[in-house]
């Protein structure tokens, strides 16, 4: 079968299935979870607590693992289907408001800003869910039982998608609106133009786009290194100009030239293949920035006379105790 018509099944599978504003595929029953392989890689490159437990405890640390990708994967089905929770657009400006509100038919008083994965002036999503994270580490003690390590990883894992969702290119031209995530820009004439996400079957592209971003990479090779979420989200939009469209006689380039492809034809979704692997590695980078700043503070418990109960296993099996 042709790659066109396989696009077009896919295209009209996802506008039958809800459709979120995640970069990143969080997958269904454990399939395409590319938030979770992006997750347990950050947790290898900078590992989290674990408790004391005998060496041969494996059951602990496939129930820790499990906790983490559950949790990358939750803000898509917790946020809402059109939240600007995981974007920021590093280039907006307030000087956009009023070319935004005339294409979109807002109020002079709606709030219009970059996207609330991060912001300058209130608390950010980002933010936010560091500081539940530092929360949860520090109330660890010799008495906290695998289910508060399994608390930990789990939101550990939910921080981790933020940073993530923002290397996508497409999240990098987007503002959110009162709570809601709309994606465009402008274009050389200063006019604001709608994107990908505000079209008619839009929103299915977008997805389609990501998950092949996302299946193009090899998460097991990316390399350990830290980058901030706002380096991560430049780099996004700074890696959409490369993108030529492929609509005949088009000379549209970057995002304006992908909406001219999806207007006219079908974008170039080798494009985000090609690119998945480097954000990817991007989104790592990000990942572990922020893990590291939750992590800042946090000392383990120490100095306790007991083990915390632990998944059980023979005695026999066991040549001692560890602890990381």
């Amino acid at each position: 079968m042709r790659t066109r018509e396989i696009g077009w099944l896919v295209a009209i599978f996802m506008l039958v299935m809800p459709v979120t504003v995640g970069a990143w595929s969080a997958g269904w029953k454990g399939i395409l979870n590319h938030h979770g392989e992006l997750a347990v890689r950050a947790e290898q490159c900078r590992p989290l607590p674990k408790p004391p437990q005998k060496k041969c405890e494996k059951p602990v640390d496939t129930d820790l693992y499990k906790a983490l990708k559950l949790g990358s994967a939750e803000p898509d089905r917790t946020d809402g289907l059109s939240s600007p929770k995981h974007s920021f657009n590093p280039q907006y400006t307030s000087s956009w408001d009023t070319e935004i509100r005339g294409k979109l038919s807002l109020s002079a008083t709606a709030n219009i800003g970059p996207g609330d994965a991060i912001y300058i002036a209130i608390p950010d999503e980002i933010y936010n869910e560091k500081t539940g994270a530092k929360v949860l580490l520090h109330g660890l003690t010799c008495d906290s039982t695998n289910k508060d390590y399994e608390n930990v990883w789990r939101k550990m894992g939910r921080l981790s998608h933020y940073p993530a969702d923002l290397a996508s290119p497409l999240h990098a031209y987007s503002v959110g609106v009162a709570g809601d995530y709309h994606e465009g820009d402008m274009n050389s004439d200063f006019d604001w133009y709608r994107g990908l996400w505000d079209l008619p079957g839009g929103r299915a592209m977008h997805g389609i786009l990501e998950v092949a971003m996302g299946n193009a990479v090899n998460f097991n090779t990316l390399g350990c290194n830290v980058k901030s979420p706002v380096e991560v989200a430049q780099k996004s939009r700074s890696k959409m100009t490369a993108y030529s469209s492929i609509t005949p006689f088009s000379n549209k380039t970057g995002y304006e030239g992908l909406i001219t492809d999806f207007m006219w034809s079908l974008p170039n979704s080798f494009f985000f293949q090609n690119i998945g692997q480097e954000q990817a590695q991007d989104a790592l980078g990000g990942i572990s920035s922020t893990w590291k700043e939750a992590l800042s503070d946090f000392t383990p418990p120490s100095g306790c006379d007991k083990e915390p109960p632990l998944a059980k296993c023979h005695i026999s099996d066991c040549e001692g105790t560890s602890s990381t």
